[in-house]
């Protein structure tokens, strides 16, 4: 009877043990099909936009939908410039988009050890925050955050930035699955890095010509106003003449920084041709454009580049602004907006330069 018992006993146990392998093999099965759902999905969106900033927005809605969180927002490592920019999230007050871009800066406990999440991000590590303590950075209180992961996103073994991932629970803490991130992190920043690379101006690392002139069309479209602003460096041509070309580049890379700099998120700022870049603005009214751009060229107009032998060159540039759709009757394609706008430029050129055309 005793032995009967212990047989029954252990077939019992190898029946539930069994069970248990089935269950847990059918819910590794499920991640794994949840994860290759959400990289497939990704794949088709990031194939059908050559735009890596539109397409980010489109991946973005995608992520958000499938993995059912609060906030995702991507961040950008420019190795040119050394700063870390905020490119896409699905956060929409601008003030908050502004102080989350300073969340590289804010210092944690990790590891029993306060580091900012900027030297976490550089030894490729993944962060996971739930404790008040860890939730104290730019803007998680305000928006009612409970938990949140940082995860950096390596390409061919280097950061090439990192995702934000937010929650007002506490699943990052408890629930969610890892490793299907960070799986999906490095699809991620294998999609990003090959779109950065054909987006970008090599050089300037601002959006290339195309790119400028589909965002400008877009925003066209979609927005009651939309301000483009023509800049051309004033003396560039006697620069390259007096200096070389090497030191034009350089006197270039300092503007296309001072410009990237000081726009919004929703803006974009991108190399039209030669040392002319134009901005586009949207939902900005013509006062407002004006008085943004009278800034920006009032500080680079402070800017300046040393050579070797203490030789100093001045940076100024002339500006010219319009806006649609009220300088136009009915729609135009922006490049004629853009003529315009240099026509402007122009004007300001033989109005003494570094100065702001407007009308």
């Amino acid at each position: 009877m005793i032995y009967s018992l212990m047989a029954l006993t252990l077939i019992f146990t190898s029946l539930i043990g069994w069970q248990l392998y089935r269950v847990n093999k059918f819910k590794n099965e499920i991640q794994d099909l949840n994860r290759y759902k959400i990289i497939k999905d990704v794949m088709e969106v990031s194939s059908r936009e050559k735009n890596i900033i539109k397409g980010l927005r489109d991946i973005n809605s995608v992520i958000l939908e499938e993995l059912q969180m609060d906030y995702s927002s991507f961040f950008i490592y420019n190795e040119d410039t050394d700063e870390i920019s905020l490119k896409e999230t699905n956060l929409i007050n601008e003030r908050l988009n502004r102080e989350l871009t300073d969340i590289k800066e804010y210092r944690a406990e990790y590891e029993d050890t306060p580091r900012d999440f900027r030297e976490v991000f550089e030894e490729n590590k993944y962060i996971i925050l739930f404790s008040e303590v860890d939730l104290e950075y730019p803007t998680a209180g305000e928006r009612g955050i409970k938990s949140s992961i940082l995860i950096p996103l390596i390409f061919n073994s280097k950061a090439i930035g990192y995702w934000l991932i937010e929650d007002c629970s506490t699943k990052y803490s408890k629930e969610i699955d890892k490793e299907q991130l960070v799986i999906l992190a490095d699809q991620l920043a294998a999609v990003i890095a090959s779109g950065l690379y054909t987006y970008l101006d090599p050089l300037l690392n601002i959006p290339k010509r195309d790119f400028l002139l589909e965002f400008i069309e877009d925003s066209m479209q979609n927005k009651d106003k939309t301000s483009v602003v023509f800049a051309d460096i004033d003396h560039f041509k006697s620069v390259n003449d007096n200096y070389g070309h090497n030191i034009g580049d350089q006197v270039l890379k300092i503007v296309a920084q001072l410009f990237q700099q000081s726009i919004r998120t929703t803006d974009m700022v991108g190399r039209y041709g030669g040392e002319e870049i134009v901005f586009c603005l949207p939902d900005i009214n013509k006062e407002d454009a004006v008085n943004r751009i009278e800034d920006i060229r009032r500080n680079l107009e402070r800017a300046e580049l040393e050579l070797s032998d203490e030789t100093i060159i001045k940076i100024t540039a002339s500006f010219g602004v319009v806006t649609y759709p009220d300088e136009f009757s009915g729609k135009v394609p922006p490049e004629e907006i853009l003529k315009k706008a240099d026509e402007r430029v122009y004007i300001a050129k033989e109005q003494g330069r570094n100065r702001v055309v407007y009308r």
